[in-house]
């Protein structure tokens, strides 16, 4: 078993809702009321949520326009998705581990 396939595997273990892949086109940030970066919208209809752990690593990563997948978990009672991990078209990933410490 490779170790993505691993990471996914846990991935189901902890996150509600349903296994997805998607890929689109960064439209906007999205920020919480602590100035954070805590997700995105893609493709212009699509949220995408990640830890505000990971904010500087995702805006000096990406910017509106940049093509990337996600690979999370759907909860599809609210239209919302948790991501697990980006790719990058470079073949970049980023990758929530758990806020620093945690590990």
């Amino acid at each position: 078993m490779t170790q993505d396939s691993s990471q996914h595997s846990e991935l189901k273990k902890t996150l509600p809702g349903d296994a997805i892949e998607m890929s689109g086109t960064v439209s906007k940030f999205l920020y919480n009321a602590h100035g954070d970066c805590d997700g995105l919208i893609l493709d212009g209809d699509k949220q995408i949520h990640f830890p505000p752990h990971l904010s500087v690593e995702v805006l000096r990563s990406m910017k509106v326009w940049d093509k990337i997948q996600v690979h999370g978990r759907k909860l599809a009672a609210i239209g919302l998705t948790i991501a697990a991990s980006i790719t990058l078209p470079s073949g970049t990933r980023i990758v929530d581990n758990g806020p620093p410490g945690k590990h």
